[in-house]
C-alpha cells in the first residue's frame, strides 16, 4: 500500500492511495470525533499515478470537502483510514492534544509493550503501532508522510532499509533493546500463547510475524530442556533466520541478510546515530532521556511489562549451548550497549540531556 496527502487547506483535503493490488479502486472511512463515520470511494482520477504505472486506472485519488462533510473547516481533528485494514492515512493534528513532533520507537523484543504503546500513541495524531506488521511499501508510506506534523511509529523497523526516510523526515529516533535470552524466552512463550488464541486481532497480527515458527514451538515442551533443544535443532533455515539475533538483524543487516559477527559492529555504528538508546532493565533512564529530547513526557517510567514465566524459561534457555549460538551476535551487541549505557550514566549525571544522549553509545 502506498499513499500520501497533498493538501489540507481546512475546507479541502486531497491525496491518493494505491492498494497492494493496483487495479483496485481504494475505499476509505472518515472517523469524526463526535462518532460520525463517513464512507468514501476514490473520486479523483490521478493521471500521474496512471502514467507512472502505480495504478492500473488512475482512479486512486480523493478529495474531501464541505460537500461531503459540511463542518470540515471547523473540525479540530478527524481520521481518514483505508476501509479494509483500518490503517490511518491521515489525521488532522489538534495542537491542544497532539505533540507536533515525529517519533519512532524501534523495539526488537517479542512481546509488544501494550501499556507503553498506549501511553506513547496518545500524544500523537498519526499512530502506527507495530508498523512492521505491514509490507515495506506501507511502512515507507507511513514514515514518509509529507503532510503530517505529529506522527509516532513503533516496531521492528529495519535501520538499513528505513533510516534514510527517518532522517529526511526529521524523526526523533529511539531504540529499546531486550536482554537476548530473556527475549527468546518471551518469544517462545508468546508464540505458544497466540497459537492457542488465534481469534483476537492482537494475536492475528503477531501470528503473521511468527507464523513459520508456530509448528516448531508447538512441538516443544517449554518445561523440558531436552524438548527445547530438540525443537531448536530441528529448525528449518527460514525458521532459524527469523529467530536468530533479531537486534543485530534490525540494526546491522538488511532484511534478507544472514546475520554474522561482522554485523555487530555495523549495528553499533548505526545505533550511534539513534537519538536515544535504552535497555528494558534501565527503562526509567531511557524514558528520562527520550522525554528530554522530545520536550514532552511521552514515556512513563513504569510502563514496562514482562510476560509471565519468561524469567524462569530464560534460566533454562541459558543452559542450552545452541541458544548461545542462535543469539551469539545479539549477546555481543547487548553486552556492548549495556556497558556503554552504564558508563555513560555513571559519568554524565551532571551534564545536560543532549550531551547524555550522545554518550549513550559513543
Amino acid at each position: 500500500m502506498q499513499f500520501n496527502i497533498d493538501v489540507d487547506s481546512g475546507g479541502t483535503v486531497c491525496g491518493w492511495l494505491v492498494l497492494d493490488n493496483p487495479s483496485e479502486t481504494p475505499e476509505f472511512k472518515i472517523l469524526i470525533e463526535d462518532g460520525r463515520e463517513v464512507k468514501l470511494r476514490a473520486n479523483v482520477f490521478r493521471k500521474d499515478l496512471y502514467d507512472l504505472g502505480l495504478h492500473a486506472t488512475g482512479m486512486a485519488g480523493f478529495q474531501i470537502d464541505e460537500a461531503l462533510i459540511p463542518d470540515l473547516p471547523s473540525l479540530a481533528s478527524f481520521t481518514l483510514a483505508e476501509a479494509t485494514t483500518g490503517l490511518p492515512i491521515y489525521r488532522r493534528c489538534d495542537p491542544s492534544k497532539h505533540v507536533e513532533s515525529k517519533v519512532v520507537l524501534i523495539e526488537t523484543g517479542a512481546m509488544p509493550q501494550v501499556k507503553l504503546l498506549r501511553e506513547l500513541m496518545a500524544h500523537f495524531s498519526l499512530q502506527y503501532p507495530m508498523l512492521d506488521r505491514f509490507p515495506m511499501e506501507t511502512i515507507a508510506a507511513a514514515l514518509g508522510h509529507h503532510y503530517s506534523k505529529s506522527t509516532v511509529a513503533s516496531g521492528r523497523i529495519n535501520w538499513a532499509r528505513f533510516s534514510g526516510i527517518l532522517q529526511s523526515k526529521e524523526f526523533v529516533t529511539t531504540a529499546l533493546l531486550s536482554e537476548p535470552v530473556e527475549d527468546l524466552a518471551e518469544r517462545l512463550l508468546l508464540i505458544k500463547l497466540i497459537s492457542r488464541q488465534p481469534g483476537t486481532s492482537f494475536s492475528r497480527g503477531l501470528l503473521e510475524r511468527y507464523e513459520i515458527l508456530v509448528p516448531a514451538v508447538e512441538g516443544m515442551d517449554l518445561h523440558d530442556e531436552k524438548s527445547i533443544l530438540k525443537g531448536l535443532r530441528g529448525l528449518s533455515r527460514e525458521q532459524r533466520h527469523l529467530i536468530k539475533s533479531p537486534m543485530t538483524a534490525t540494526f546491522g543487516a538488511t532484511p534478507d541478510e544472514i546475520v554474522q559477527r561482522r554485523n555487530v559492529s555495523i549495528a553499533l555504528d548505526n545505533l550511534a546515530q539513534v537519538d536515544a538508546v535504552g535497555i528494558k532493565s534501565r527503562f526509567d533512564d531511557f524514558a528520562f532521556m527520550a522525554n528530554g529530547i522530545v520536550g514532552v513526557p511521552i514515556f512513563r517510567a513504569d510502563a514496562i511489562e514482562a510476560l509471565s514465566g519468561a524469567s524462569e524459561l530464560a534460566k533454562s534457555l541459558g543452559k542450552i549451548a545452541l541458544v548461545a549460538d542462535l543469539l551469539d551476535e545479539d549477546i555481543a551487541l547487548y553486552s556492548f550497549v549495556a556497558s556503554a549505557i552504564a558508563t555513560a550514566l555513571g559519568t554524565t549525571q551532571d551534564q545536560d540531556i543532549h550531551n547524555a544522549k550522545h554518550a549513550y553509545i559513543q
